[in-house]
């Protein structure tokens, strides 16, 4: 079992995501990656088969913090927190968007919104 939360219940703790705002994500080596406001409330991310095949989800992505794995902390490479997309169980999201060892996670007003 995974130990989580969905992104949009923090998001909501702070205050409510606009349209016109984004989350970045940072990880402790320096690599981001954006999410928008679509991504986070409506799961608009593409999504596969097993086999790599581009698939309709049949129920909607959501974008976690992922903190524990079977009652375990994460391991050194993944950990203390990994951000990601959780899928059906035979789907599979673009591993850009999963980003291990996660320190923070910012929300920034998007160009020309």
């Amino acid at each position: 079992m995974i130990i989580s939360g969905e992104i949009y219940h923090l998001a909501e703790s702070v205050r409510r995501m606009t349209s016109s705002e984004a989350l970045t994500i940072t990880a402790q080596n320096g690599s981001t990656e954006d999410l928008s406001y679509a991504q986070i409330y409506q799961g608009t991310v593409n999504t596969y088969t097993l086999t790599g095949s581009t698939a309709a989800a049949g129920q909607q992505p959501l974008f976690m913090v992922i903190y524990s794995v079977n009652g375990d902390a994460l391991d050194a490479k993944t950990g203390p927190v990994e951000t990601g997309i959780m899928t059906e169980d035979d789907r599979a999201s673009d591993a850009s968007l999963w980003l291990p060892m996660t320190d923070l996670i910012t929300s920034i007003r998007q160009p020309g919104r």
